[in-house]
């Protein structure tokens, strides 16, 4: 979706000014913080953000050498007239405050359900699993990696658009004050309190003042689910009934506030353990990929499998394809060594638009461009784009990012081959790649 930029002037209550007769309808259809990280850079605007060590201003004449034309700018400096002579200036007094006021702008065209999840651990792999539970229900969108700070909230959001049916979005806190922002931001209309710990501690007054401070996310929230058996986080709950349709679920037996009750069983072999969720009216038991001494996993998967249900997914469904499935989510992008002095760099769990991104941004930075840069990909099944339209859009993608040579695995992006470089090789499985493989490794170069 894009807006035209004298209508996010108007959003932001900016003063528009230019150098030039370019149109100020000129359309925006992404946002830049980074110049590392620019993709579509004639339509992209670009916020020159303050921080502890860097000054997004000092950016402004590089993010304008690779093609960005519009900037949300606190100063406008003298040389820019010189450096960046068709530039539209967008002048505000914060430009992190308009980032989020434009995103809360851009979030307010959608009436689909948003999931907010908070909470001192847990967040995205509790977002990651609960998106694998819901993707063959719903089409979502969701917060890319660990995206939910001041900045990572309203980039996500900005991701939101017509073709999808339900957000899942993190929202993470570091000091008093913070919360409200992505309150205002995410109007979330479902959520998950994962659970409080000793995480940003110092940025409170007290772990009561941070437990409160974390929970003005759901102050205007339809459901939210929470683990009963946090003393502080109970009295809240119990303090609080206007503040949300609180669902509780406990571990402990014999829980009578509890409107669910989970045991934890012996899976059928060691590595598993079978979760037995027992509500007012039915029972539904699953096994899960974890053992029974990962507690932390235990219960960031009830969270995810109650809301989950409560979205109305199958609990057949569940039990018999979904929850099997799961995986223990990599927190980040790790860089493994290979032969002959290369670098593999392992992004599998996520393929989705906005993480393939990312990882493409963290592939460039970590290979010179001199180097061999190797992109192998799957069909990318979560993107919720038409395939006709997601394929040449991850051809031009991989043409910004000058990464000539790509593996394309699945038959899907194979059938789009002709949109890519003559040099990428396409194969209808993994197996078909690895067999390859096997046989060329050792004695020719990857690029056959």
């Amino acid at each position: 979706m894009a807006y035209p930029l004298a209508q996010i002037a108007s959003v932001l209550s900016a003063q528009h000014l230019s150098h030039t007769t370019v149109l100020p309808s000129m359309p925006v259809l992404a946002l830049g913080l980074d110049t590392r990280q620019l993709y579509h850079p004639a339509q992209t605007l670009f916020f020159a953000l303050r921080g502890p060590r860097h000054d997004g201003h000092d950016f402004v004449p590089i993010a304008y050498a690779k093609g960005v034309r519009a900037f949300v700018v606190e100063e406008i400096r003298p040389d820019w007239a010189t450096t960046c002579p068709e530039a539209q200036w967008l002048q505000v007094n914060q430009p992190q405050a308009a980032l989020q006021r434009l995103a809360a702008y851009h979030r307010a065209q959608f009436s689909f359900p948003l999931i907010a999840i908070t909470g001192s651990n847990g967040k995205t792999i509790v977002k990651e699993w609960l998106a694998h539970l819901l993707s063959e229900k719903y089409v979502v969108v969701k917060s890319p990696k660990s995206y939910n700070s001041q900045v990572g909230v309203p980039l996500s959001v900005w991701e939101m658009q017509a073709r999808h049916e339900l957000g899942i979005f993190e929202a993470g806190i570091s000091q008093k004050g913070e919360m409200e922002n992505l309150q205002a931001l995410l109007r979330p209309t479902l959520g998950i309190f994962t659970n409080l710990g000793s995480a940003h501690d110092e940025g409170f007054a007290s772990r009561s003042e941070k437990l409160r401070e974390k929970m003005l996310l759901f102050q205007e929230t339809g459901t939210v689910i929470y683990r009963r058996g946090q003393p502080e986080v109970d009295a809240f709950v119990d303090a609080h009934p206007q503040w949300a349709h609180w669902l509780a679920w406990s571990d402990r037996s014999g829980d009578a506030e509890a409107d669910f009750q989970l045991s934890f069983l012996p899976g059928a072999v060691p590595s598993h353990t079978r979760l037995l969720l027992q509500g007012l009216s039915f029972e539904l038991q699953v096994e899960v990929p974890f053992s029974l001494s990962d507690r932390a996993s235990l219960e960031n998967v009830s969270h995810a499998l109650l809301m989950a249900l409560h979205l109305g997914v199958s609990p057949e469904k569940l039990c018999q394809d979904l929850c099997p499935q799961l995986r223990p989510v990599a927190m980040r992008l790790e860089i493994k060594p290979g032969r002959n002095g290369a670098y593999l760099i392992d992004d599998s769990y996520n393929n989705d638009w906005a993480g393939l991104k990312i990882a493409l941004d963290f592939l460039v930075r970590q290979a010179p461009p001199a180097s061999a840069r190797v992109a192998i990909l799957s069909d990318v099944p979560e993107s919720g784009l038409p395939a006709e339209t997601l394929y040449p859009q991850l051809a031009t993608l991989l043409h910004e990012k000058e990464i000539r040579y790509l593996i394309g695995i699945g038959p899907q992006i194979k059938q789009f081959k002709q949109n890519f470089a003559p040099e990428a090789r396409f194969f209808d499985t993994t197996e078909a790649f690895c067999n390859r493989l096997c046989r060329i490794f050792c004695i020719r170069p990857l690029f056959w």
